[in-house]
């Protein structure tokens, strides 16, 4: 890496890891570099201010080309739906810190959701689309779009391993396959699957 990109790259990951703990408005711009290292001044140099490198977080971290790869597939509609669980879990699973900025921004309908939406719409927009050309084929029996889409989005959003629900649950969650396995199942279970032979 150059300097150049080091640096940037220590901005972004501070300014996740700072965000992700004390929320976007919890969080200056000194703090950032200071746990990044970095002159207080480098933020405005690269970024052009606090609002510009949460705009970056979500083009560096969150993974729209894999995404776009996944939703230009000619898949069939339970293909469609398994793939997205299992892309969307495993990305909650790997990116806790950019997961927590997109729930607590979408919880309190700041002004930031607009930045979430554009990276995120696509993929809820994949899945309405999968789960209508499954019903209309008959792979799926569910009753509601609506619903069936909202309770997707629901299991797939939500941390069970927010310590919150640690009394409930235990210290221990399954392993992140099993995990990913079990949601896709039961996503499926819920959506009244019948694999179509022929």
């Amino acid at each position: 890496m150059t300097d150049d990109a080091n640096i940037r790259d220590k901005l972004l990951k501070s300014a996740r890891k700072m965000f992700a703990q004390k929320g976007f408005e919890g969080t200056s711009v000194r703090q950032i570099c200071e746990d990044a290292g970095v002159n207080a001044a480098l933020i405005s140099y690269y970024f052009g201010g606090k609002d510009k490198i949460f705009s970056e977080l979500f083009n560096n971290f969150f993974p729209m080309e894999q995404m776009k790869d996944i939703l230009k597939q000619p898949l069939s509609p339970d293909e469609g739906v398994r793939l997205l669980v299992r892309g969307v879990l495993q990305f909650r699973m790997n990116n806790p810190e950019l997961v927590k900025i997109i729930q607590f921004e979408i919880l309190t309908n700041s002004e930031r959701v607009p930045i979430i939406r554009e990276h995120a719409y696509p993929v809820w927009e994949a899945l309405r689309q999968w789960l209508q050309e499954g019903k209309e084929l008959g792979i799926f029996k569910f009753r509601s779009l609506q619903t069936a889409l909202g309770l997707i989005i629901s299991v797939l959003l939500y941390p069970l391993s927010n310590p919150y629900w640690t009394g409930l649950f235990g210290e221990e969650l399954p392993a992140g396959s099993t995990f990913i396995e079990d949601t896709t199942d039961f996503v499926l279970r819920g959506l009244y699957y019948e694999r179509l032979e022929g």
